[in-house]
Formats: C-alpha cells, sequence, structure tokens
C-alpha cells in the first residue's frame, strides 16, 4: 500500500491504476462487508504488487549502479511510509484519549502498530480478522507484515547482487517456504492470516515476477505474446473481481493455500500490465491512477475514521459515506503537503525531526498511558481475568475443613467450589461466592473461548449458529476437557461442587471429523446426539473425579437478541443427560438473567458478567443455588472423595433444574 513507483522515466503508469482499483474492495469490504464479503482480494494485489515495484527499483539500481545502497533503500522507505502512518498514530492516540475511547487493548495495538508488529499482536491473542472489537488501528496488520519483508527483500537481492541470475530461485525457495508453513497451518485461519511467514510469499511472488519480467523489455508488446498475457490478466482479474463477490473470509479455501492463489492471480494482473496494450489501457483510466497515487493515505485514514463515527449517534447508513469523502479529501492534500515534500526531501529530516519528535512522544506516551485507564464499564478485560483465574487455581491444594464435624456449608465447614467452561465460566469465577465464608473457592478449569465439544473447527458468532461468511477457527487441542478437567478436581482432592458453564461456541458453526465435511449446530439431530455425549463425557468425568456434584448452568441470550433457540435446544440436552445422573443438576442462569433487573449493568457486553456483576450474581442469588446443591446428600453412585469434608452431606436435593 506504501510503496510508490519512481517518478522517473521507467515509471509503470498502469501499476498506478491496479494499485487503485485494489483499494476499492477493501474499502467497500470495510465498510459495506455484506454488499462486497470478498473484498479481502485487493491485500494479496497490493501484496503482490509492493514485491514487485520494490524489487523491481532494487534490480534497476543494480544495473545502473552494479550494487544496492542499502542504507539509501531503508531511508526511502523511512520518508515514504513513516510520516504519514505515526501521524494517523499519534492522531488517534490524542483523539480515543480526549473522549475517553481508549481502552487497554487498543492502547497494545497502538504500541504494535508503531513498532510493525500488529500483525503478531492481532495472531498471539488469537484475534480473527473481523473480529478486532472496534480497534482504530486494526488495518495495522498489513502494514506490519509489509514493513518485515521490506527487511528481508533488499538483503536478499544485495546478497546476491553479483549473482542476479539466482534471484528467481532464491524468491522461488522464499516462495515454497512460506506456502510450506501455510500447508503445516492450514485450516487456522488466524495464524494464515497475520503470520508473516504465510502471507510472505504474496509479496515474494511480485519479486519473483520483477526478476523475471526485468530480464526483458517492460514496453507495451503489440505482438502475440502482448495479446496473450492480456487475455491472461483479464481473465485473473475477472477472477479475482468475481471472488470479491462471491467469496469471504469464511472461504475456507483461502487458509489452505486460496490467499497465495490470489497473489498469482495478481501477478498475472501485473504482466499484463506492463506488456498488454489493453490491460495498460484499462489500468491507466485517470480515476483508477488518481486513487492509486493516493491510496496510501487512504487506507490509513479510513478506519480510525470509520471507528471513531461509530462512537457517534450519526444514521449509519450516512457514515459510511462520510469516511470516504473525508479519507478523499484529507488523503490527497497530504501526499502534496506532507508526504511527497517528505519523501523527495523539500522538507528534509533534519527540519523533520522535531515533527517526528513530537509524533513519536504522543504515540508513546500516549499509549503507554492507555494501557493504565481503567477500563470502561462496557469493556471486560479478559486477558487479566484469565491470569487472575489460571493464578489462583494453580495455588489450589487439598484442604481439611476448620472443623470437619460442622455442618456442611458453614464457615468452618464450606462447600468447596470448582469452576469449569469457557470465557463465560471465567467471568463467573472472577468474585466466586462473592467472599462468603461458606463457599471455598476451588479453582477448576476455564479458558477464554474453549468450546465443551472437542476437535474439528469453529465458525460464526458465539451462540449464533452457522455463519459462512466468518472464519472457521480450530478447537484447540488444549482445551480438551478430558485431562483438564478432571486433573483440575483432583488437584483440590475432590470438590463439593463442580460448576460448568459452556456451549457458547458449541451453539456456533462446527465442522466435527466424526460428522463428516459440512457444518453443525445445535438443533440438527446429528450434532445434537455428538453434542449430548460431549456433555454427558464431561459431565461423568468431572465426577469420576471427585465431584460430589455437577452444577451446570444453562446459557442466558445475548442482550437484545431475543430468545435464542440454540441456547434452548441446549438446555434440553443438559436436562436429558442429567435425567440419568442423579448428582447432576441443571441450574437456570438463563432463567434467572431473564427476570433479573440488572441485567444490562451485569453483563455489560451483552454475554459476560463483569468481575462486580459475579459478586453481585453469587451475592443475590447463586451462592444459596450452589450451598442447596452442595450440602444436599451424596448419592449413592458418587465417586469416592479424600477426607476434607467434600462429601459431608445434608439433606437430599435430587436431580432435577434449579431456578
Amino acid at each position: 500500500m506504501g510503496e510508490q513507483q519512481s517518478t522517473g522515466p521507467t515509471r509503470l503508469r498502469g501499476l498506478d491504476g491496479l494499485r487503485g482499483l485494489a483499494l476499492i474492495p477493501v474499502l467497500v469490504f470495510h465498510l459495506w462487508p455484506d454488499f462486497l464479503p470478498g473484498g479481502l482480494v485487493g491485500l494479496p494485489i497490493f501484496f503482490a504488487l509492493s514485491g514487485f515495484v520494490i524489487t523491481r527499483g532494487l534490480l534497476g539500481e543494480i544495473a545502473k549502479h552494479r550494487t544496492v545502497d542499502l542504507r539509501a533503500f531503508f531511508a526511502r522507505r523511512f520518508r515514504r511510509l513513516w510520516p504519514a502512518s505515526t501521524a494517523v498514530l499519534a492522531g488517534v492516540t490524542v483523539v480515543w484519549l480526549g473522549f475517553v475511547w481508549m481502552t487497554r487493548s487498543i492502547a497494545i495495538d497502538i504500541l504494535a502498530s508503531f513498532f510493525e508488529v500488529a500483525n503478531w499482536r492481532f495472531l498471539l491473542t488469537g484475534t480473527t480478522y473481523g473480529a478486532h472489537e472496534g480497534s482504530p488501528v486494526a488495518h495495522f496488520w498489513s502494514l506490519g507484515i509489509e514493513e518485515q519483508v521490506y527487511l528481508v527483500v533488499p538483503l536478499v537481492v544485495w546478497f546476491l547482487r553479483r549473482r542476479p541470475q539466482l534471484l528467481a530461485v532464491a524468491f522461488a525457495l522464499f516462495i515454497a517456504g512460506s506456502f510450506m508453513v501455510t500447508l503445516a497451518n492450514a485450516g487456522d485461519a488466524t495464524v494464515i492470516y497475520y503470520s508473516t511467514f504465510t502471507r510472505s510469499a504474496e509479496f515474494f511472488i511480485g519479486a519473483l515476477v520483477a526478476v523475471v519480467v526485468g530480464s526483458r523489455s517492460t514496453t507495451l508488446r503489440h505482438d502475440l505474446l502482448g495479446r496473450l498475457t492480456g487475455v491472461v490478466g483479464f481473465l485473473a482479474l475477472g477472477s479475482l473481481a468475481w471472488l470479491a463477490f462471491r467469496s469471504s473470509l469464511g472461504t475456507e479455501a483461502y487458509y489452505r493455500g486460496g490467499l497465495t492463489g490470489l497473489a498469482v492471480l495478481a501477478a498475472l494482473v501485473i504482466i499484463a500490465a506492463i506488456w498488454s496494450p489493453s490491460m495498460f489501457r484499462t489500468l491507466s483510466i485517470r480515476p483508477l491512477v488518481w486513487i492509486g497515487s493516493i491510496s496510501y493515505g487512504v487506507y490509513l485514514i479510513h478506519w480510525p475514521l470509520h471507528i471513531a463515527l461509530l462512537h457517534t449517534g450519526l444514521p449509519t447508513w450516512l457514515q459510511p459515506w462520510l469516511v470516504l469523502a473525508v479519507s478523499f479529501t484529507v488523503a490527497p492534500i497530504s501526499l502534496r503537503l506532507f508526504e511527497e515534500p517528505i519523501r523527495v526531501r523539500r522538507i528534509t529530516l533534519r527540519r523533520f525531526a522535531p515533527w517526528a519528535t513530537a509524533l513519536t512522544v504522543a504515540v508513546l506516551v500516549g499509549s503507554i498511558y492507555g494501557t493504565t485507564v481503567p477500563a470502561p464499564a462496557s469493556e471486560i478485560d479478559f486477558a487479566a481475568a484469565q491470569r487472575r483465574f489460571e493464578a489462583g487455581a494453580a495455588k489450589v491444594a487439598p484442604v481439611v475443613p476448620a472443623d470437619p464435624t460442622a455442618p456442611k456449608g458453614t464457615a468452618a465447614n464450606p462447600v468447596s467450589v470448582a469452576v469449569f467452561g469457557d470465557s463465560t465460566a471465567v467471568m463467573l469465577a472472577s468474585s466466586i461466592g462473592a467472599g462468603d465464608p461458606r463457599i471455598r473457592d476451588a479453582g477448576g478449569w476455564s479458558r477464554v473461548w474453549c468450546p465443551l465439544g472437542r476437535g474439528g473447527l469453529v465458525r460464526g458468532d458465539s451462540g449464533s449458529g452457522d455463519n459462512p461468511t466468518m472464519p472457521s477457527m480450530p478447537a484447540f487441542d488444549f482445551c480438551d476437557w478430558t485431562t483438564n478437567w478432571p486433573d483440575a478436581v483432583r488437584a483440590a482432592g475432590g470438590v463439593d461442587v463442580a460448576v460448568v458453564l459452556t456451549g457458547n461456541w458449541d451453539a456456533a458453526g462446527r465442522k466435527v471429523p466424526a460428522l463428516g465435511d459440512g457444518y453443525h449446530t445445535v438443533g440438527e439431530p446429528l450434532y445434537d446426539d455428538w453434542l449430548r455425549g460431549e456433555i454427558s463425557g464431561a459431565a461423568d468425568a468431572l465426577h469420576e473425579a471427585g465431584a460430589a456434584h455437577v452444577a451446570w448452568l444453562t446459557l442466558p441470550p445475548k442482550i437484545d437478541r431475543g430468545p435464542n433457540p440454540r441456547f434452548e435446544r441446549y438446555t434440553q440436552l443438559l436436562e436429558e443427560v442429567a435425567a440419568t445422573r442423579p448428582w447432576m443438576t441443571i441450574v437456570d442462569y438463563a432463567g434467572h438473567m431473564a427476570t433479573e433487573p440488572d441485567n444490562r449493568r451485569m453483563r455489560p457486553d451483552g454475554s459476560h458478567l463483569d468481575e462486580n456483576g459475579s459478586a453481585e450474581l453469587w451475592r443475590t442469588w447463586l451462592t444459596e443455588e450452589i450451598l442447596g446443591i452442595g450440602t444436599s446428600a451424596v448419592p449413592t453412585s458418587a465417586a469416592a472423595i479424600p477426607n476434607t469434608g467434600a462429601a459431608a452431606g445434608g439433606t437430599p436435593s435430587g436431580q432435577g433444574t434449579l431456578s
């Protein structure tokens, strides 16, 4: 996106038009995703084009000077890319702090973007593309990859400057290596989309084209080869346009080598733009060339502006048009008065240094401060909650009650409770018992994002069924309840009550190897049978490991979404499993929240309790529910529990649904 061709005599005007053509689907995809769900095809075009342009420039330098001035190359990259991107980051930092929109997560995103590692930030946090939850710098992932590749390509060219005939082999090997990494991670949308190792093939394909084409004339050809490349180029361009409308983030082929395939199509268009008169004329249309010339600025500006407008009360239909109007007004002004003067040294780096220092200070100080600001009521810090949960669970050990002869459910002989499940369980456990001495926190095992059902892929939003336009994610092996859950019970020396809250991601789209190639969700008989087996297996594993009782909570629908038939069917599956297990009780969390007047305040994001909401739930309702279960007689089929007071009981409760 940031790469511009030289303004010298070797400028290839058709490539400016291709850059503009590639920007259009990206913008439409970001602003009207339902209209153009496959607009992501624009990024591989940009990547291949960037690889071609920088490699072609380096080869031209070798032809002229017989070497590559690396210092000059990186200085050019700095002058071209750094000022505008840092100015945008500084603006985002100031605006988000000023309007109190800043969150710790966004502040870290800004820092990662400044240091050109945003793609690794999103990858390591498991953020699926399209699920950035309003980060104004979510688009910097692609710029991070671009800058990382820019560190490699010039070094390769410099190293082989005396043997340029080996460059094609070198770039081919880089492409093969990147593609092998893609195949090794096939199906993992987050890794495939964000990893430099998987996406670099798209740049190297462009670099390989520059080597191959660079050995020949770059003038338009009016012979058979020119006509043939034109036909192939238009077919490739048509294929990209078709994919922009007919594919989406949920197209699994993209995560099995398809993104590299898009770059191959882009390479065919690049070759056609160089040699085919008809393709050259098509891509040299003045509006496309103009859009291409300001594409970097438009790309930088449009996304934070889009996110900022989401915070306003402006009509949603109007916001995308305002984004386009402002972006296409500011970007050419920035290019003319700010970016271009620095690039061509009308503004020297010495004169720019005070401004560069100010921008850097604004980004670093502002974002570092942003990591310390209290989270707004609508934001839940899941990472911090996960860390607290794991730290607490790691300290759990068998505990002998102060008075094993005291009645169960008293301060001298509390009910031990362990919590199991996904992110909703992590937050439920954040204030377990709300400080009531009758409840003892016995840890458990809960992880953000983990579904109950093992293996396969998950697609769509949690609880919302299958969504084929969304990317799929693997159900990670570390989520496997067969070892994690019973091991946590044993580590505590057995527990009185194992509280389970999970199933949100099992009510999305699931592709399970045992069920064939298609995606399924709750409500389909085949899938229900499989999920029922997972529920019963997990409950049995907890009980056999030493959980006297299993209290499984139902799932409340998301706020403002209305009743969720998938969650209602999930409750039926729970009841069917509990019907044959007297030690298993279904706790009607969904029913309670349906009548809870503070539901919205307790679940600020519509799904999860925050820490205060968790404390209030335990204090006003859940503590008594769990005490009632934990103090009931242990069924005769209960597993033997070490002498920690976990098996002491009172009156029998029987199996059923508590509300």
